[in-house]
């Protein structure tokens, strides 16, 4: 997870970077920033596309020693490998209606709505500040994802030494929904209003490891 808060404080500094490509090939720098970022995800994709396998059987670059101890290590994870087995609509509505996978499921959008509501409009939000230059806005970004990569080191370790994580991920969560609370109620301070953001995009970026990592 500290891998997708670092993407995000790069795309804030990079992005304040392109974006100043502004009438540059007589286009715009926020597309620049679409042109850039999208070739080089495409260029990324297309490799892994033919190096990323489903299934250990399949990794031609691991010894036959090393094989064997994927292989067994996901057994005792979760079962044996389903390489040769068909999925029939029959087992997935065994799936989708057991109560656990529907708990998982609702615990895991109640997460995802809110963290990927700051990954994506985390601009937006600081714009709605007051502030309004485009670089300027992405690199107000860039300090609060590095303030959540930190709190998630902080709480991984707090969860780890305590080997307990209901509570960790309970008061992460209460610090989320505490700052955007105070985001929609704090009128005119920008100050204020930035610092909200923190405690909003922090609370949320340091509970998801604990409830994605089962």
């Amino acid at each position: 997870m500290c891998a997708v808060n670092l993407s995000c404080v790069l795309g804030g500094l990079i992005g304040a970077t392109i974006g100043e490509m502004n009438g540059v090939g007589g286009l715009a720098g926020w597309r620049w920033i679409f042109i850039s970022e999208g070739v080089l995800t495409c260029l990324i994709a297309a490799v892994f596309f033919f190096l990323i396998v489903d299934f250990p059987e399949q990794v031609h670059w691991l010894t036959v020693e090393e094989r064997l101890f994927v292989k067994a290590r996901l057994k005792t994870e979760q079962g044996d490998s389903a390489i040769g087995n068909s999925i029939r609509a029959r087992d997935v509505w065994t799936t989708v209606r057991d109560p656990k996978v529907i708990l998982a499921g609702l615990i895991h959008l109640s997460a995802s709505v809110p963290g990927y509501m700051g990954t994506y409009f985390a601009p937006v939000m600081v714009e709605s500040f007051g502030i309004r230059s485009p670089i300027n806005i992405q690199l107000h970004t860039a300090p609060v994802w590095i303030v959540a990569i930190v709190l998630t080191l902080v709480v991984a370790y707090i969860s780890d030494k305590i080997r307990h994580r209901f509570l960790v991920i309970l008061v992460c969560g209460i610090i989320s929904v505490a700052g955007y609370y105070a985001m929609f109620n704090v009128k005119g301070n920008t100050d204020a209003q930035y610092g909200t953001l923190f405690l909003a995009i922090s609370g949320m970026a340091s509970l998801m490891p604990g409830i994605y990592d089962q």
